[in-house]
């Protein structure tokens, strides 16, 4: 069906008018059919006071009856696709994914080209003066687009088909937002254009054009695969209505310009309820993901915190805790990994910027959210410092005691992580007996030179015994032959040396990009602690449910499922029943302690007390004692 066909006879044009002091303009929110929210609030922020605001889905759209006072439907007569049509403000718009997930892109362009040719008949029938046809992610300065239309003297009975244009002989790119006068829509409406056909055949010609990449589609001389705007610019060239590129249209959001107040139309711009600025979240540290020639930038937020350790200390109640907070996006899993001193020391030297925000869910710099993930042995690693401190991550240290730890690292690593039975032997040699028989012998390691502590880290006299350390340290084959090596050092034992790795972060704390905490505290005042760590980052208050404990003894290890739940349960502290044993965990564990104190001193931090002392023994524990530790955290 012709545009035309519906009006036998277009309207006459009305002369052009000497001066409109206050057009009507319309704006045309393409919405997304299924999910409208975005166009919504579109609505409510950027153009809040704007008398002609249209939102429009297909009238087939499923939407719920609250939101269906918001919207206009229009009948598309076409099937909406299954796929996602705003993917765009996502990040991930289909078209600038690659090759192999383009197939979907033939069935949405037929579709939204169908619904465009719907709307520019709804647009001239509306007989607004000025129509604006946009994407639900676009930002539209309507006071600057109407400060334009009046210096450049536009009237609606001249005709106008304005916007941006990508390059010569093409159409104005739909993005940033189209501009049309009422006597350019007439034209549209008079040249008798085609709306897309909508056969299956159709949908199948372009989704199979597509799928066989960008020139294919490009080679498609009638240009029946491409989107909405491709469809108007055709439509326009067929009225001769010339396009008028204006450069205050553009396709970049308002964080790559130089002063985006001058602009009208910007598109890649998230709105957000009850912002209404261009500005991005100025908490997101934006960087580009993609930029491929001849298609958009996107952009995305770097991770803005992390808990980078230490392990056994809390970590994971801790970050789940923070995750209730409805400002911040969680990971697809707690511990990301993308630094792994023991495991692959190399692989956390290869790790960028780029590769690190990757890893983490997508955070548009509109969204107002911040995105982080508790991997607590990232702090063990020198590569992570550097990083984290040029990319302005906030870090969270979570310490505890230096023997507890160790007890609670031991059992657990003894018994095998999250359900797997047997021992881990990248923590445990295989000849180690107890927790006791490890402290033995790695006093037994540190008595064949003295050793000698440095604010630098760790150094040994023996150059055997600190090669072996460091080989441990970097990971790799060297540490799958731990299990046998009887001068290799545990990382059960040197995980709690503390003073090994503050020297890496020190000058962050200095800055104010890095918050230790104490576990000593944060048991009994988990409230507390997160209300103070909530306000460091910069996030609003909120009400935390600290009623549990995540990754107890009794909810992890050998009954890893329970893991996977809130359980509510109360936990003894880690300990020993053996009142000597301890002794010589601590006297194992002293030089590091005097060390940590110092370097803790030197960043505003005071050690607990309760460090420079032996655990107090259980009263009863069962035996073996070292090898059914309740565990506060992990």
């Amino acid at each position: 069906m012709r545009l035309t066909q519906v009006y036998k006879k277009a309207p006459p044009a009305r002369p052009p008018t000497a001066q409109m002091p206050t057009p009507t303009i319309g704006f045309w929110i393409i919405a997304h059919d299924t999910r409208p929210q975005l166009a919504i609030v579109n609505r409510q922020t950027w153009l809040r006071g704007e008398p002609h605001v249209h939102v429009v889905v297909a009238a087939a759209a499923n939407v719920s009856a609250e939101l269906a006072p918001l919207l206009e439907k229009l009948r598309v007569d076409c099937p909406m696709p299954r796929g996602d049509i705003g993917k765009s403000i996502e990040g991930t718009h289909a078209r600038h994914g690659p090759e192999e997930q383009l197939g979907a892109m033939g069935h949405i362009n037929v579709y939204l080209r169908r619904k465009v040719g719907t709307m520019i008949l709804a647009m001239f029938e509306a007989r607004e003066d000025f129509a604006v046809m946009l994407d639900e992610d676009t930002a539209i300065n309507s006071t600057r687009l109407r400060e334009w239309i009046r210096t450049d003297g536009h009237s609606p009975g001249v005709p106008l088909y304005a916007g941006t244009q990508e390059g010569a002989g093409k159409g104005i790119g739909g993005g940033p937002g189209i501009v049309f006068s009422r006597a350019g829509l007439r034209a549209l409406v008079s040249a008798g254009c085609e709306p897309q056909s909508c056969t299956d055949a159709e949908i199948r010609h372009c989704d199979a054009t597509w799928s066989s990449g960008r020139r294919a589609v490009r080679a498609d001389r009638n240009g029946r695969c491409n989107g909405g705007d491709h469809w108007v610019g055709a439509c326009a060239a067929k009225a001769n209505l010339s396009a008028e590129r204006l450069e205050w249209f553009t396709k970049f959001p308002a964080w790559t310009l130089n002063d985006s107040r001058k602009y009208i139309g910007m598109h890649r711009m998230r709105p957000a309820e009850g912002n209404f600025d261009f500005a991005p979240d100025p908490r997101c540290r934006i960087v580009e993901e993609h930029a491929r020639r001849g298609l958009l930038q996107t952009h995305r937020c770097a991770p803005y915190f992390a808990v980078i350790g230490s392990p056994k200390s809390g970590t994971t109640s801790l970050f789940d805790y923070l995750l209730q907070h409805p400002q911040i996006k969680p990971p697809r899993t707690k511990e990301l990994h993308a630094f792994k001193p023991i495991a692959d020391w190399a692989a956390g030297t290869r790790v960028t910027e780029k590769s690190l925000t990757m890893m983490y869910p997508y955070v548009d710099p509109r969204e107002f959210v911040v995105t982080g993930d508790a991997s607590p042995a990232t702090w063990e690693h020198s590569a992570a410092a550097a990083l984290l401190r040029a990319m302005r991550v906030k870090c969270i240290l979570l310490l505890r005691h230096p023997v507890e730890r160790s007890i609670s690292e031991y059992a657990n690593k003894d018994e095998g992580m999250l359900g797997t039975r047997g021992r881990n032997f990248r923590f445990i040699p295989k000849y180690i007996r107890s927790f006791d028989h490890l402290v033995n012998e790695t006093a037994r390691i540190l008595a064949l030179k003295r050793r000698r502590i440095e604010y630098g880290g760790v150094r040994f006299d023996e150059p055997s015994a600190w090669s072996a350390f460091k080989e441990q340290m970097r990971g790799g084959e060297r540490l799958f032959k731990c299990s046998l090596d009887r001068n290799c050092f545990s990382p059960v034992i040197y995980q709690s040396w503390y003073d090994v790795f503050l020297p890496l972060w020190a000058p962050y704390a200095a800055e104010g990009g890095l918050r230790i905490e104490f576990s000593d505290h944060f048991y009994g005042h988990e409230a507390r602690t997160l209300q103070s760590l909530t306000a460091w980052l910069g996030l609003p208050p909120q009400a935390y449910d600290v009623s549990y404990v995540k990754n107890n003894h009794a909810a992890r290890g050998v009954i890893a499922a329970s893991n996977n739940t809130r359980t509510k349960a109360t936990s003894t502290a880690t300990c020993l029943s053996d009142a000597s044993a301890l002794a010589r965990a601590q006297e194992v564990m002293r030089p590091s302690i005097v060390a940590t104190r110092e370097l803790l001193s030197q960043i505003g931090y005071t050690m607990p007390r309760a460090w420079a002392r032996p655990l107090r023994p259980c009263r009863s524990a069962p035996a073996p004692a070292d090898a059914a530790l309740a565990k506060r955290s992990g």
